[in-house]
């Protein structure tokens, strides 16, 4: 039989077949059963001990608990979270992706004859995952690249990712960043350390070249907010009026815009020694 493990790999981009993931998890459990009842007790907790390693991985990330159960009549496979029975069908996009990509390695693992007879989960191989983060609570961002890393300790990891969530959450790595020419030709800008223990916001800035903390809107009346600041500070001061106004607008559009400004305007109020508070 012709095998390739490594053709039509799951797509993070599209809604995972539910069909699929079953299929992969039902026969690592089939597997099991088989090798209990020809009393092949190392081997079947072999497969076991892959189950049970994506159960543990899934429930790190999610905080659930869950186990993947198996019935004969009728032939079926469903999720049991926090006790509950759950269909695949009905699973969040997210946590379907989840569970299809793990499935879908050991698959392909279990598919490719090695040399060594190890855990299918042991194996050294190299490992390409693209854009991880598509469909991923921000949360589970942050956690899905260190639980494939525990799931496969020998594997060599390359994963493309346009979230700060992915890029900081791991601190042994290298982040290689990629500029977009104009010809639609991709080059290697920079290769750094992997930003663990950086803010989202700094990495956000340093490696994703985004400097600004607010939508577009808020972005232009702070730059107009700084700017008669300024005038003002150079002695124009028949524009403390128009930056009050816009100072007021501003600090109705939440919490931490309020705190900034509020700052701001403390700090003209000393400065100029007069009552600027709103």
């Amino acid at each position: 039989m012709d095998l390739k493990p490594l053709d039509n790999s799951l797509s993070f981009l599209e809604t995972t077949d539910s069909r699929q993931i079953i299929q992969s998890i039902a026969t690592q459990k089939m597997k099991q059963a088989i090798e209990l009842s020809q009393n092949n007790q190392k081997q079947a907790e072999q497969y076991n001990r892959v189950i049970q390693e994506i159960e543990k991985a899934i429930e790190e990330m999610v905080g659930w608990d869950i186990k993947f159960k198996l019935e004969a009549k009728p032939f079926n496979l469903f999720l049991e979270i926090d006790q509950k029975r759950l269909e695949f069908d009905v699973l969040p996009d997210g946590l379907k992706s989840i569970i299809s990509l793990l499935a879908d390695l050991i698959r392909r693992l279990d598919q490719i004859v090695w040399i060594d007879d190890c855990n299918v989960l042991e194996h050294h191989f190299i490992l390409f995952l693209d854009e991880i983060d598509i469909h991923l609570h921000p949360a589970w961002q942050r956690k899905i690249l260190p639980v494939i890393q525990k799931i496969f300790p020998n594997a060599q990891i390359f994963v493309s990712t346009h979230s700060p969530f992915v890029v900081g959450s791991v601190s042994d790595a290298y982040v290689y960043t990629f500029q977009l020419k104009e010809s639609g030709v991709s080059i290697l800008d920079k290769v750094e350390n992997s930003q663990a223990g950086n803010s989202y916001s700094m990495i956000l800035e340093d490696i994703f070249g985004v400097e600004e903390s607010f939508d577009d809107e808020t972005e232009a009346e702070f730059r107009q907010f700084y700017q008669l600041r300024d005038d003002i500070m150079h002695g124009d001061d028949e524009k403390i009026n128009e930056w009050l106004q816009i100072a007021r607008h501003l600090m109705e559009k939440g919490i931490e815009v309020t705190d900034i400004v509020g700052m701001e305007l403390r700090q003209m109020s000393r400065i100029l020694k007069k009552d600027l508070s709103i």
